[in-house]
């Protein structure tokens, strides 16, 4: 089993709830991956690649998340004819 843990952060550091999570992915066991988003944060996932027990860190930036939550926005009406 693996658990995915998404980054509370602010660019810097990660918030004392990814700690909390990351703790709880713990006792369940499995691997664990740490999903990072936003842009600029490579501190972020350098430092949170030292915990122990993490398996991958993945980074997603925020222009392709901001792009996608724009596609998802955009979705035609049911019923509603779109070009």
């Amino acid at each position: 089993m693996s658990n995915l843990v998404i980054v509370e952060h602010d660019n810097n550091e990660f918030a004392a709830a990814t700690l909390h999570a990351i703790t709880a992915a713990q006792q369940i066991g499995g691997d664990i991956d740490l999903l990072i988003v936003g842009e600029g944060c490579q501190a972020v996932a350098d430092s949170a690649a030292q915990i122990t027990g993490i398996t991958t860190v993945k980074i997603a930036a925020a222009c392709l998340v901001l792009l996608g939550v724009y596609l998802v926005s955009k979705k035609p009406k049911p019923g509603k004819i779109t070009d």
